[in-house]
């Protein structure tokens, strides 16, 4: 059985042998799933979601069994015990939450860690649970007592991964600063080293019969011999973003779960890419990228916390004097100004000619803002967080001006109209929402045919039309001032990502997951 997200917040079990659906589960649609664990006989799954709320499944039939809240932010981290009684979960609050998988209840709530938990794996014994974290620890612990076994605190950078060997006597960690690590569970003593990427290392994976380590980074996929730490091979050609790595049952084959993030220019007028200017992947893949045609800067967010300002023309590249998480950013439209997410929450504003940051807005939570985007003159930024609360802040003062709530499920996407009196929103309630800036009301409410989702809006120049990428393939342009569809896009085969109007309105490029760029005349 295969688990995926669907955008409308449901999640499909697929045959693997078919390639069929075999059940749709949607318990909480009004918040989205961000990821899964299946118990080990396949018979249990759980999913986690935006809230914090973790849901527990019959994978059999698809009925939801139980329904766990205990953590108050996002969980990273979700892995069940040998014999599917016991669910761990490892949330952004440093705690670690043991579930009763039987009656739902919460068992044990694990403290100790001093920053958010990345990762949790349980080892083989049942009792035996390990737990990575942003700081740079690995906590061995009894949860039939709660007690902390073992700390392993020789990591140079911060915890992305963790695996136990078969046996449950080795366990496998990798970090930020490139280094995978060999621990001894029984003593907590560091067995061996290896240190060969420069990047994260964000998964790694024990053969069956725990004679190979995979890791995955942004630049390898490497096979280790974990007796003598020699490499066995190293795969570069097509490893992009390693975010998940697994051996399959016999060894022979290493399977890849990847993700790209490049950035590359096209020439419209001879339908080719002048240059790819970058390429992350790993963990540090790019999820967020901002480029301001003011002053030809191209920002660049890595998963990692590094955000790198790119002169196009040049191609040089500097980094910001700080850390932030690299997964939201927005420019100003003078590129004056870079807006990020803290890791805490808080929005961070930082001058893009010197790389230093000159404020922050405080005030969102510490599951803060997932969208960020500013108005024309750079006065305001809408930031949207995971509780579809759009928050508009005064940038010179940073005050909150007007808090928008009115979508009720998750907020795809934010733009400002040109003349900055009107926000657009678009939700995974399918319904995209004018608001009024001065007065925070709706003013137009726009609803696509068959619960149509808009991943992607855009005002046109003038801003009487607002362009939507939506789910069905299709784009849809809107009259601002009626709420109609203008007209209706057909080229794309898959979903429509993103849309992009030219500076006179006459040209509309627009992105798809059927992996084209079309450029449409709009005269």
């Amino acid at each position: 059985t295969l688990a995926s997200v669907n955008r409308d917040s449901t999640i499909r079990l697929w045959d693997t042998a078919t390639g069929e659906i075999r059940k749709i589960l949607a318990g909480r649609t009004h918040s989205f799933p961000s990821n899964f664990a299946f118990s080990s006989d396949g018979t249990a799954l759980a999913s986690r979601h935006q809230d914090g709320a973790i849901l527990l499944w019959d994978a059999r039939t698809g009925e939801l069994q139980k329904t766990l809240l205990g953590h108050t932010d996002l969980v990273n981290g979700l892995a069940f015990n040998i014999d599917g009684t016991l669910l761990a979960s490892g949330g952004e609050n440093s705690t670690v939450l043991l579930w009763d998988v039987t009656t739902g209840e919460l068992r044990k709530t694990l403290k100790g860690h001093t920053d958010l938990v990345v990762s949790v794996s349980f080892g083989g014994d049942r009792n035996t649970l390990a737990t990575g974290s942003k700081d740079k620890t690995i906590r061995l612990w009894d949860t039939a007592t709660g007690d902390l076994r073992k700390t392993l605190s020789e990591h140079p950078g911060e915890v992305e991964s963790i695996a136990f060997s078969s046996d449950g006597k080795m366990l496998a960690s990798g970090c930020t600063r490139g280094a995978l690590l060999l621990w001894d569970v029984t003593t907590g003593n560091l067995r061996s080293a290896f240190t060969r990427s420069l990047y994260a290392v964000t998964s790694v994976a024990f053969s069956r019969d725990d004679r190979l380590l995979a890791s995955g980074s942004r630049d390898y996929l490497m096979l280790w011999d974990v007796t003598t730490g020699a490499i066995q091979k190293s795969f570069t050609g097509d490893t992009e973003e390693a975010l998940q790595i697994a051996f399959s049952q016999e060894r022979k084959t290493l399977e890849n779960g990847k993700e790209t993030s490049m950035t590359w220019p096209w020439n419209v007028a001879t339908d080719e890419i002048r240059e790819i200017l970058i390429e992350y992947a790993g963990y540090s893949a790019a999820p967020a990228i901002a480029y301001c045609s003011e002053n030809r800067t191209l920002a660049i967010g890595g998963w990692d916390g590094d955000i790198q300002l790119m002169d196009v023309d040049t191609n040089t590249r500097r980094r910001l004097h700080g850390r932030s998480t690299g997964r939201v950013l927005a420019l100003s439209s003078d590129g004056a100004t870079l807006a990020t997410v803290g890791e805490n929450g808080d929005i961070l504003l930082w001058d893009v000619a010197t790389g230093e940051r000159h404020k922050a807005l405080i005030g969102s939570p510490k599951t803060g803002a997932q969208i960020i985007a500013f108005n024309s003159d750079s006065s305001m930024i809408a930031s949207v967080r995971w509780d579809n609360i759009i928050h508009l802040w005064h940038v010179p003062t940073g005050e909150i001006l007007k808090t928008l709530d009115g979508h009720t499920s998750y907020v795809l996407c934010v733009a400002f109209s040109p003349d900055g009196q009107t926000l657009a929103s678009a939700g995974s309630d399918a319904m995209i929402r004018l608001w009024d800036v001065d007065t925070g009301n709706i003013r137009k409410t726009l609803k696509a045919p068959d619960f149509t989702i808009a991943d992607s809006i855009a005002f046109s120049p003038d801003g009487q039309t607002l362009a939507s990428a939506d789910s069905d393939a299709m784009i849809r342009l809107w009259d601002v001032d009626t709420g109609n569809i203008q007209k209706t896009l057909a080229g794309h085969t898959e979903e429509v990502n993103r849309v992009a109007f030219s500076s006179d309105g006459s040209t509309l490029v627009s992105y798809s997951l059927d992996g084209t760029v079309l450029v449409w005349d709009l005269r």
